[in-house]
């Protein structure tokens, strides 16, 4: 399985801060040029050769400034506290410890550790136990202010070599995570091969 896209619903919107994006790259691109002709206009008083190749200029076009500020975003710069408060998107990546009870078949304790691998655009949500193995296809975040960052996911689990019981399923989870991200509680159900549902606990172990 692949990172896909997410949801963030109640965060600013996407194209809201491609737009701002956008404004930003034009504004520096216009300063950066402006700065390298008033430089090779200086140059000439000394008797240098000033001349700047177009090929110079164009990489100090706003679509080349646009697409580098957008990648640094993607990748590092949503993680920023302060940034990540704006666009109201939490940095949930790490690994989490997740304490599940199973409500269904007399009830049964579990244990697994879930990995979420997110980046501006993107997440992948992977949670391994000793019998199983989930990805998520689908994912959002919701951002409420009352109650703090919602995660919620679908995804397919995969049970593991020799687990005859075991069938492959989808199902369903939600975490409503404290206020600093490093504890969660939540709930799953199972449908499509294994009717099952159950309560989670998340305690985060690797920040990343």
């Amino acid at each position: 399985m692949k990172s896909h896209e997410y949801i963030v619903i109640c965060g600013l919107n996407r194209s809201q801060v491609g737009r701002l994006l956008a404004i930003f790259a034009s504004l520096l691109s216009a300063f950066i040029i402006f700065s390298m002709l008033k430089v090779a206009e200086i140059l000439k008083h000394f008797n240098f050769d000033s001349h700047i190749p177009p090929s110079l200029l164009s990489l100090a076009g706003a679509g080349t400034i646009y697409l580098v500020l957008y990648k640094l975003l993607d990748k590092s710069l949503w993680r920023a506290p302060l940034i990540g408060k704006a666009l109201r998107v939490p940095n949930l990546s790490g690994k989490w410890q997740v304490r599940g009870l199973t409500k269904t078949d007399g009830g049964k304790a579990w244990e697994g550790v879930l990995t979420i691998a997110q980046s501006w655009d993107k997440v992948r949500i992977v949670l391994k136990t000793d019998q199983s193995q989930s990805d998520s296809i689908t994912a959002s975040i919701i951002y409420d202010e009352c109650i703090g960052y919602q995660l919620l996911y679908h995804y397919k689990n995969q049970p593991k070599m020799g687990e005859e019981r075991l069938y492959a399923h989808i199902g369903f989870a939600e975490f409503c995570f404290d206020e600093d991200l490093s504890t969660a509680e939540g709930h799953y159900f199972n449908a499509q091969g294994r009717t099952t549902y159950g309560t989670m606990t998340l305690k985060r172990i690797v920040n990343v």
